[in-house]
């Protein structure tokens, strides 16, 4: 299904439905979730007529990311908790199974030289020592609960989350102990055993790709504009839990899709070439980005323009234009095009920032703007991040507003 306008809804909402679908598994790589999405997305390129580079869509590259495919137990004293919600592991969690006791360390035991030099000598080698810096507030007292957590010999580590539970993914695996994240309210201080079952594997050196296409410019077929967009997300911890990653960033995945039809009709057929790259590997360290630019498809000086898009779900309160100081002349067209148009609400500047597919670009000399979108939505690295959940405010005026500026390159 193709939008049937320069930016449709319903063509939008199905890209998202199905990105954000538990058949995807978060857009990781257990269940073969990132080769699902860039199929897909492959899928949609050719729908649209994007033209295929080397006669192919995919440019492959290798990750070796720390996943937990099945087992993903945790109970507080026979009270199991529910992953995603309940708890969390460390992206750099081992493998482990079994019961042990729980020590706390915690503010009666800091704010006291007795208890603080007992604690230190204690053996933890069977135990969790669950850590809650809850009034630690004196400076000393904080370095040494971070010493104690970096240097004891305990089985695990239980940290004790007064904010949101947010997960992310790590290419390696900790050989010393297993830290899990719990919400305050989830576990009480008159607790004394945990049980834990958890398989986490480092996938070696397994295959991913960036889903390229392009439409050839009218005029300046050798020169580009590149729109950018990542697709992978977080995955799943254990077999029943997926991060669905609906506004990070399946939103910026659906407006590429959009941008990519809209220019490929013959009445809206730009004069510079414009390329269309959805990027893998962005949560685990921009690597399908960092990839590209040393393998381009062509020579990067060709590239006029890098627009990369990632979060763009919720732009209630506007955008944030990242490089928008060093790139000043782009940032004031994209002020100029909104403000003539009275699109969004506010268009902040920021300065360099190495938090997206923008940055290996903009490091080696391309002219690289990096956009998001703020709002509400408090929906970010976790199992909440869904597609109900996505309210699309000001998608479409997004997608004018970007229209606007890459025709304005030209």
């Amino acid at each position: 299904m193709l939008p049937a306008a320069a930016q449709d809804s319903a063509y939008t909402r199905l890209v998202l439905q199905k990105l954000t679908s538990a058949e995807f598994a978060g857009r990781g790589y257990v269940d073969s979730g990132h080769i699902k999405a860039a199929q897909f997305i492959a899928a949609e390129f050719e729908k649209i007529g994007l033209q295929k580079i080397n006669n192919t869509r995919f440019q492959n590259f290798t990750l070796s990311p720390n996943v937990f495919p099945s087992a993903m137990e945790v109970s507080i004293d026979n009270q199991a908790l529910i992953p995603g919600s309940d708890y969390l592991v460390a992206p750099v969690a081992p493998s482990l199974q079994g019961t042990f006791n729980l020590v706390w360390l915690d503010q009666s035991i800091v704010s006291n030289t007795k208890k603080r030099k007992k604690f230190a000598r204690g053996n933890y080698s069977k135990s969790f020592v669950v850590v809650d810096e809850k009034g630690i507030v004196n400076e000393d007292e904080k370095t040494f609960v971070h010493q104690q957590i970096y240097f004891l010999k305990a089985k695990g580590i239980v940290k004790i989350k007064d904010s949101k539970l947010t997960w992310s993914i790590a290419q390696k695996q900790s050989e010393d102990l297993l830290s899990i994240e719990i919400p305050r309210e989830k576990i009480s201080r008159q607790a004394k055993k945990i049980s834990v079952n958890i398989k986490a594997q480092i996938l070696s050196s397994i295959e991913s790709s960036n889903v390229i296409g392009y439409i050839k410019g009218t005029q300046q077929p050798d020169s580009f504009v590149l729109i950018s967009a990542h697709y992978d997300h977080l995955g799943k911890m254990g077999s029943n839990t997926y991060f669905p990653g609906a506004n990070d960033n399946a939103s910026g995945t659906s407006m590429l899709l959009n941008l990519a039809h809209y220019f490929s009709l013959p009445q809206n057929a730009p004069k510079c070439s414009l390329l269309f790259i959805a990027f893998s590997g962005e949560e685990i360290g921009l690597l399908g980005s960092t990839y590209y630019v040393a393998h381009p498809l062509f020579p990067l000086s060709q590239i006029k323009l890098q627009l990369n898009i990632d979060i763009i779900g919720d732009a209630g309160n506007g955008i944030t234009v990242v490089n928008g100081k060093p790139f000043e002349k782009e940032f004031q067209q994209l002020v100029s095009i909104n403000d003539n148009k009275k699109l969004l609400p506010n268009i902040q500047k920021r300065g360099e920032a190495a938090n997206s597919d923008h940055y290996p670009f903009y490091n080696k000399g391309v002219k690289a703007l990096f956009i998001y979108s703020r709002g509400k939505s408090t929906a970010y690295h976790d199992i909440k991040d869904n597609f109900n959940n996505l309210p699309l405010v000001n998608y479409k005026a997004c997608f004018d507003l970007f229209k606007e500026f890459i025709i304005l390159q030209q």
